[in-house]
């Protein structure tokens, strides 16, 4: 993960500036960790049958969530980290994403002789988008939500394995990836998700037990475990 970048002033720079070079040189350093977690998103996607394997590239999927980070950059709430953000932004775009391609697929399934609705994003072509609305707004937020809770009750958190969460759903998959993969702290990760904080508290735990469990069905009992061979029999005597 970068370090962090802590100068306000160049962010409020960038937010006064209609000039994209400043955001791209901030955002540069993070671009390794945006791409190996849309390509983590994509296998879960593909996985669960929303996606085809060559629907959308990691490329794809981040270079989206800049364009939306840039063009929400106003919103960004203060106080989060520009990994937490970017992280929390581009699982927005890319469920949005994956929307779009379920309900294309659905109407081409009805009807293939009907005309391509004009709010479907196409690879290669350009047409309206519609992107998610900007986080973490909307729903009402309480105090409740933002004061923050116990820690998670304490279950050993097994190495981030991709494939290992498949089994998870969406938003409980994404708050262990943020916070075991890429060491963000549960408060910035529950408001980049738009969650509550309890909620997120809670789907960790979850998911650690889950992960847990099915690191614990692959570890060899130790009834599985072959017993040594008998001894050979004596030999007679002659």
């Amino acid at each position: 993960m970068p370090h962090e970048q802590t100068d306000d002033r160049n962010w409020q720079r960038i937010l006064d500036s209609d000039d994209e070079t400043d955001f791209r040189h901030l955002v540069e350093p993070y671009l390794d960790d945006l791409l190996e977690a849309a390509q983590h998103d994509i296998d879960y996607y593909v996985h669960q049958g929303d996606l085809h394997a060559d629907d959308l590239t990691p490329e794809e999927v981040t270079g989206e969530a800049l364009v939306y980070a840039w063009a929400h950059r106003a919103q960004r709430p203060d106080g989060m980290s520009l990994t937490g953000w970017l992280l929390g932004t581009q699982y927005r775009v890319l469920r949005d994403l994956v929307a779009q391609r379920t309900k294309y697929r659905a109407e081409q399934t009805l009807s293939i002789d009907e005309p391509i609705p004009s709010d479907v994003w196409i690879k290669g072509q350009e047409g309206r988008r519609q992107y998610p609305r900007a986080f973490p707004g909307g729903a009402e937020t309480t105090w409740k939500a933002l004061t923050t809770g116990s820690e998670p009750r304490e279950i050993e958190a097994p190495q981030f394995t991709n494939r290992d969460t498949f089994a998870l759903d969406p938003v409980s998959r994404h708050v262990v990836m943020m916070h075991d993969a890429f060491d963000l702290p549960l408060s910035e990760i529950a408001s980049a998700l738009d969650v509550a904080l309890q909620d997120a508290e809670r789907m960790l735990a979850d998911a650690r037990t889950s992960l847990h469990d099915l690191e614990q069905d692959r570890s060899p009992s130790a009834s599985d475990t072959p017993s040594a061979a008998p001894p050979p029999p004596d030999a007679e005597s002659a």
